[in-house]
């Protein structure tokens, strides 16, 4: 019999302008959830409530979007949560609140790639790639080894969920950006000793 050491269900904070106009984000200048965003994440504590399960903490990221699909669940669950400043999506510098089509009129070298090319770049002032996941790395194996045999929910940012499975599953980098996370969705990992299985990804009740 394997010995679980933690299992984590991800919640994708609630849309928001940002990320209805697909605009990047970072930090704490993410933008408050919507309306759209907030029946998002009813739906999601509708999932956790029906499917059973009790968490023993409730983690989220420190940005505006997160804390506030955070406070949804964590009233309709009863709970409290706890903020974990290492959860912040990654630094996009100079891209900052643009979207794609933006950055490649402002950066014409990029104008010929597709988005999920385009965000293995390194933007000017940004996080590169490599150095995002081996903080989101660090940060969930922080998480694991503090809550060694509990369930939690990370209620946390479509990118920092997509590099977790990244890293859980070694998943090459160049293959990130294949894997698609939606805003007010829920995704699973079960951690092991020296592995890790993803239960279900991008799951978004429909109801």
């Amino acid at each position: 019999m394997f010995n679980i050491k933690c299992k984590i269900t991800y919640i994708a904070h609630g849309a928001t302008l940002f990320t209805e106009n697909h605009k990047l984000s970072s930090g704490y200048q993410y933008p408050p959830i919507n309306k759209s965003g907030e029946e998002q994440i009813y739906k999601i504590v509708d999932f956790i409530k029906n499917r059973g399960v009790k968490y023993d903490k409730i983690i989220s990221s420190p940005s505006l979007s997160t804390v506030q699909s955070s406070e949804i669940i964590a009233e309709e669950l009863k709970n409290d949560f706890i903020i974990n400043e290492s959860l912040l999506p990654r630094n996009y510098g100079e891209w900052e609140g643009l979207t794609f089509e933006q950055i490649k009129k402002k950066y014409p070298e990029l104008s010929e790639k597709l988005p999920s090319q385009i965000l293995l770049e390194s933007p000017e002032n940004g996080e590169i790639i490599q150095d995002f996941n081996e903080r989101i790395k660090a940060c969930m194996e922080s998480i694991i080894d503090e809550n060694l045999g509990k369930r939690l929910l990370v209620v946390t940012h479509p990118i920092v969920i997509r590099a977790a499975i990244c890293v859980a599953l070694n998943i090459p980098v160049d293959m990130q950006y294949n894997i698609y996370i939606k805003t007010g969705s829920a995704s699973q990992i079960s951690y092991f000793k020296d592995w890790a299985v993803l239960k279900y990804s991008n799951y978004v009740p429909i109801y």
